[in-house]
């Protein structure tokens, strides 16, 4: 999952970047039908970055509140389940290994959009 989730974030973020470029730098280069499609992904890659990331976070920290929950009940138990609780993890998608993916992660990921956006725009 480590792989995939870094893979398909890696993808929407060059997807977004091509198509701002393709709709700032390329205005009047190309013929309107195609500059329309640009526009299209432009719009699209963002909005459907914006409405999938939040449930993966909300994944990860609705999971981390009940192992809390649970972990609060077993230690005034003191048994076997403690041990195993404290063992676990809160569940959510890793982003290639290197991180996970909370809520303080969607801004980084426009951040990163935006500012590929620009470095493409004044490279080229």
């Amino acid at each position: 999952m480590d792989v995939a989730s870094g893979c398909v974030m890696s993808t929407g973020i060059a997807l977004g970047v091509l198509g701002n470029y393709s709709v700032i730098k390329l205005y009047g280069e190309m013929p309107m039908i195609v500059y329309m499609y640009s526009v299209l992904l432009a719009v699209l890659v963002p909005l459907v970055m914006g409405a999938l990331m939040p449930l993966a976070a909300i994944a990860y920290e609705s999971t981390e509140v009940l192992l809390h929950s649970w972990k609060s009940v077993a230690k005034k138990r003191r048994s076997v389940r403690s041990t195993t609780l404290r063992a676990l993890k809160p569940m959510g998608f890793n982003i290639g290994g290197f991180f996970t993916f909370k809520r303080e992660t969607i801004a980084s990921v426009f951040e990163q959009l935006m500012d590929y956006t620009v470095n493409a725009i004044l490279s080229f």
